[in-house]
Parts: C-alpha cells; structure tokens; sequence
C-alpha cells in the first residue's frame, strides 16, 4: 500500500472466511510459467512456438499475467504430464520454468529460480551406480529429485543418471571432486553432462544473467564453459535382458524398435 493514506472503508478491509474450497473452480492440468528473457514476453509467439516444441496431442491456451510470465491450460492430462516431466524447455534460446498451478498464491509473488534437468555422472565406478550415489550426488548438485535406476536401485547405463532442481541463476557445475574425507587434498574428479540444457552463456555458465549482465563481461580469460556439457537425452536404468532360446531360436529378450526409438523420435506413449 506504500504511503497511500487509506479512506475508513480501505482500511476496514473485506473478511473472507469459511469460503467452501470446492465451490472455488479451479482449472484442471494448468500450469504457471516464466519466460527468463529481458525482453518483454510475446504471447502469441510463445504459444506457437511451444505447441510444437511440447508435441502437444491437443491444443493448450496460454494467457499472459505480466513480468514474463503466462499461465498455460492444457485440454488433456496426458500433455500435462509430458509438459511438466519432460523439460527443461526454451524459448528464443531463453530457458522457460514451469511450476504447477497455484491458485492460492499471486504470479507476481511466485519464484521461478529453479529448473529440474536430467544430469549425468560420468565414468563412474561400477559400486557408484546406484540410488544412494545419486541421491549425494544430486543433493549436492542441486535438489535431488530421482534417479535412473532399476527397482533395486541399480544403473545399467555408461553413467549415473540423475534428476536434479539446479539455480539458473548459478553457473553451471562441470564436475564432481570426489573425496575420501576432508583432508583429502586431491579427490577424483568426475566430469558432468546436461540433457537438453537450454541456452547457456559460456563466459559464466549461467543460464540467466542477473541483472540481466554476465559477471564475467569484464574477465579477461572466458570460455570456461562450452558445448561439451550437452549430454543427448536417453535413459537406462534397465538391466540387460537375458536372451531364452526356444524351439524357434528367437530370444524374447531382445529389444523391440519401439524402444530403441526413445528420445529419437519415436512413438511416446502417455497417459
């Protein structure tokens, strides 16, 4: 209200109480998002351009709330879910965050300074590929979120794959130094790989700037950061099939096209 001097009505206020929640409408599969550009947001170009990118099976509708940020409706749970699992997404090389509906809080008042990305470890020992790796290794990357394991808790893929929640307003970590205890000196360093990272900038790995200026313009060796940080998204927490010979020869444990074609444009199925 700042210094507003407030007639006895605006100062008396209005009381709301006991208002019956399931009365409220509410909107189904919603979500609330920011686009991190310094540009003014175009909602018409955000809309056509993310109804591609997501793949939606049904049309969204998207509605502009200010400061960069939308509000999307999908017509269908399944896009919802693919949506909200599946990022990071971008728009115009700016990274886009998306939060569940929250009708109780005001947009304004919302914080978008988190994104959730697949990260991967790489060249691992074979006893760190599990769960319990991935949960030290997330929480200290970021916000642990799961891992990309079997249901014993093991990885079968090359490296440990994990879901994190990482700052965007952070640089980007290129490695993990792994250490015995704390007078370890050397540790071993495990590089880090990102899954559809978004634009990031390579002077500071940040994948916003804040104030909108990189902290590293004035540095005079850049490039810290670079492409090799780009992992190709994929999964594989799958244990290797075991081939059982039958009376036709043919080992029901191989692997059927539809699979193969994960994260390469293949069929996904949703729910």
């Amino acid at each position: 209200m700042g210094d507003l001097l407030l007639t006895d009505k605006e100062a008396t206020g209005l009381v709301i109480k006991d208002t019956e929640s399931s009365h409220v409408p509410r909107p189904r599969w919603a979500a609330v998002g920011r686009v991190c550009s310094p540009r003014k947001l175009m909602i018409g170009a955000l809309e056509r351009a993310m109804q591609r990118a997501w793949g939606l099976h049904r049309s969204a509708q998207f509605r502009d709330i200010g400061n960069n940020r939308f509000v999307v409706k999908f017509s269908s749970e399944g896009d919802w879910r693919h949506v909200m699992k599946n990022g990071p997404w971008q728009f115009d090389f700016n990274v886009v965050l998306l939060q569940d509906y929250a009708g109780s809080i005001r947009p304004y008042d919302m914080v978008f300074d988190t994104m959730e990305i697949w990260v991967s470890v790489l060249d691992l020992p074979m006893d760190m590929m599990n769960r319990i790796y991935g949960e030290l290794f997330g929480g200290w990357i970021g916000k642990f979120i799961s891992a990309d394991v079997d249901a014993d808790g093991l990885a079968w893929g090359k490296d440990l794959r994990i879901r994190v929640a990482v700052k965007v307003d952070q640089p980007l970590l290129r490695g993990i130094n792994v250490k015995g205890s704390e007078i370890d000196v050397e540790g071993t360093w495990f590089d880090l790989k990102y899954e559809k990272v978004p634009h990031f900038c390579f002077d500071c790995g940040r994948l916003m700037h804040p104030d909108d200026v990189c902290p590293a313009e004035n540095e005079e060796v850049k490039q810290h950061w670079g492409e090799w940080l780009r992992a190709s998204p994929r999964r594989n927490h799958k244990a290797p099939a075991v081939a059982r010979p039958s009376a036709s020869s043919v080992s029901y444990g191989t692997r059927s096209h539809a699979s193969d074609n994960w994260g390469r444009g293949g069929v996904t199925i949703r729910d």
